[in-house]
């Protein structure tokens, strides 16, 4: 598992959406666009600007992507499994539930867990 410098945590973006990013104590927030100030506005060196290592960065950006497809695929596994078992054949139903707020409170859900797995990860 990889260590980060900092402590991992699920949060919200400045979209509104779920995401992950960094605990960073020095600056007392949750960075989660760690190539910007805490204003999001002025482009800043992550390693300079928080102390975050390019490749802690790397790494956030993989499990980001591991947990939005994860979240996907559950989705389309789940609705597929309840679809055949009613004859139904087409998804469009699913498509319209699971697009937006339903599917971001699955995601929230599983970037919370991620950064639990890591924390408890903290104490071996």
């Amino acid at each position: 598992m990889h260590k980060f410098k900092y402590r991992i945590q699920a949060g919200i973006d400045n979209y509104g959406d779920p995401t992950l990013g960094f605990d960073v104590e020095t600056k007392g927030m949750f960075i989660h666009d760690p190539t910007t100030d805490e204003t999001e506005m002025e482009p800043v060196d992550p390693l300079e600007y928080y102390g975050i290592p390019p490749e802690d960065i790397a790494e956030l950006e993989r499990l980001r992507k591991l947990v939005h497809d994860a979240v996907q695929d559950g989705i389309n596994a789940a609705c597929l499994t309840v679809q055949d078992a009613i004859g139904q054949t087409d998804g469009g139903v699913a498509g319209l539930y699971w697009t937006g707020r339903e599917s971001d409170r699955f995601t929230a859900q599983m970037f919370e867990y991620v950064a639990l797995e890591f924390l408890f990860n903290e104490r071996d």
